[in-house]
């Protein structure tokens, strides 16, 4: 008994580490579920960009005076416009021009009759490109390109004033009043002389009163009205029945007077409503197309010198000139032009 006392003492602490060491190696761990570590949002701050700046874009000024011709104007205004859309240019009209009115960007300026200070203002401010239309006395400069400075060919001009006046007037009584001091003037005589007898050779009369014609007068540039009526009056004294005004002969009152003495007219410039009734014909450079051709070399940035410009027959009278006269006249006038024709005398 005391033996198994003895085992039984000897036996519990062993059962109790037992059970023991069977529960430690059999128990489970219960999983940790790992949260994600809390992270500060980063916020970029949107960044402040100025805004472009936006550029005036280039201008073309075209300078028109009050006196301009309002003819040439409209003629003029529309093609630049167009080429201002196509290449994303701004035009302005100016009615007047100082060096300080041409600052900022201007790609071109188009100057139309008088420009009376161009030749200053191509001096002043030289590193703006110009091209004159018609304006008369000009030359070509580093910065201006001229487009019939000389009124296109004043020779030609007259030539054919002379053709066609004789050949609408009986016992081709015929005249011109031009410009003394002028280059324009003294070539539109010169041509007009030759012109005439090119129709009609001797241009002998059958019937007085007789003349040799044709019969010519002249004023200078700088004339009255009473000036040029006065001139007039060698033509009307010599019955003188068509005349031709030369280039720079514009004077309202002259036109009214020749009229009124029954003269029929041809002229370098258009008719005042006046004196329609016996206007023939306007003999003109054609400044439009020469400027058509020119403009997109002078806005790329080209300086194009002087421009001689082809003639056209403006404000015909079509109850004067017949559409079969009309046809011949321009047969010449390509002959003429294309150097088949001379305009010297011989």
């Amino acid at each position: 008994m005391r033996n198994l006392n003895y085992f039984l003492l000897k036996l519990i602490p062993a059962i109790a580490l037992t059970s023991l060491i069977l529960v430690g190696c059999g128990g489970t761990d219960t999983p940790v579920e790992e949260l994600p570590s809390p992270q500060a949002e980063i916020v970029v701050p949107p960044t402040t960009e100025p805004p472009p700046e936006v550029s005036e874009p280039a201008k073309l000024i075209l300078w028109a005076a009050p006196e301009t011709d309002p003819n040439l104007f409209s003629q003029v205004q529309p093609i630049l416009q167009s080429q201002a859309d196509a290449q994303g240019l701004l035009v302005e009209v100016q009615q007047a021009l100082t060096p300080e009115t041409l600052a900022g960007d201007i790609r071109l300026v188009v100057a139309l009759p008088p420009a009376s200070n161009l030749g200053e203002l191509v001096i002043a401010v030289p590193q703006v490109r110009f091209v004159s239309l018609n304006v008369q006395g000009t030359a070509p400069a580093g910065n201006l390109t001229v487009i019939g400075g000389q009124g296109g060919r004043p020779d030609y001009q007259g030539f054919m004033a002379g053709y066609i006046a004789a050949m609408m007037t009986d016992e081709w009584r015929v005249g011109i009043i031009s410009v003394s001091d002028t280059t324009a003037g003294q070539q539109a005589r010169e041509g007009f002389l030759t012109g005439v007898p090119f129709f009609c050779g001797l241009c002998r009369q059958k019937f007085p009163p007789f003349y040799e014609y044709p019969i010519f007068a002249e004023a200078t540039v700088a004339s009255t009205s009473e000036q040029w009526q006065a001139a007039a009056d060698v033509l009307v004294n010599t019955s003188v029945q068509t005349v031709y005004l030369g280039p720079g002969v514009n004077d309202p009152a002259l036109m009214d007077y020749l009229a009124s003495r029954e003269m029929n007219i041809i002229g370098s410039s258009s008719p005042s409503e006046s004196v329609r009734g016996r206007w023939i014909m306007s003999i003109q450079p054609d400044l439009t197309q020469a400027f058509v051709n020119a403009l997109p070399r002078l806005l790329a940035g080209e300086v194009l010198g002087e421009i001689n410009t082809p003639l056209v027959f403006t404000d015909i009278n079509t109850g004067l000139l017949s559409e079969g006269r009309l046809a011949h006249i321009e047969e010449i006038l390509e002959d003429l032009q294309s150097g088949i024709i001379a305009t010297q005398r011989q």
